[in-house]
């Protein structure tokens, strides 16, 4: 009876220190961050403008590092633009008695792949990244006139974006790291594919 006793703990032992590997093994290949990720749209006249500054703009991502030099990220972002001003758009003249209010939320979709240039666990980890983003649009309209609200329209529609960008991890240590990010996207529409770049900074906390 002792002798099953004992094979019964070193099995139960054995089946504990098999999960124990397994989650660890696990822990080292996933990662969770959320960033802050302003963009700025540029038109290519080579001024710049304050009102294409996208402050409002976040993203949520589980990252999969199944390599030492490759892994890839995928989630959730959020974005929302707003813009305001006199007259109405479809008029040809300024009529200052009326304006509008145009506000946009932007559920995003990213599918990001990241070369790393350093191998094992660093204090800091260079990336190279490329990322398709889908962009699922909700739109809201709204027509003054004279203060008083005199029409709205509610729409939705699709965009992709297509980006490559250069960051860096700063891991303070095992579990949590900071990254800083830049990249450079483009709205894949073959009207604007060559007449807007767009700029964007992440800045966020990854977590193991």
């Amino acid at each position: 009876m002792k002798k099953l006793i004992k094979i019964g703990s070193i099995l139960i032992l054995c089946t504990l220190s098999l999960n124990l590997s397994a989650q660890e093994k696990k822990d080292k290949i996933i990662s969770y961050s959320i960033s802050w990720t302003p963009e700025y749209w540029g038109p290519n006249d080579g001024k710049f403008r304050f009102d294409v500054m996208l402050p409002i703009n976040f993203e949520s991502l589980i990252h999969f590092k199944p390599f030492q030099s490759l892994s890839f990220a995928s989630g959730i972002g959020y974005k929302r633009t707003i813009d305001k001003g006199e007259s109405w758009l479809e008029l040809s003249v300024i009529d200052t008695d009326k304006s509008y209010t145009w506000i946009i939320n932007k559920l995003r979709l990213p599918v990001q792949v990241y070369y790393h240039f350093l191998k094992g666990m660093t204090r800091f980890d260079p990336y190279l990244k490329t990322e398709f983003i889908n962009e699922f649009n909700f739109g809201n309209m709204t027509y003054y006139e004279n203060d008083i609200v005199s029409s709205k329209q509610s729409y939705s529609y699709y965009d992709s974006y297509l980006g490559v960008g250069f960051g860096n991890i700063f891991r303070a240590d095992k579990s949590i790291g900071i990254i800083v990010e830049g990249s450079l996207n483009t709205v894949l529409d073959k009207d604007v594919l060559f007449d807007i770049y767009i700029i964007k900074i992440k800045l966020g906390v990854l977590i193991k």
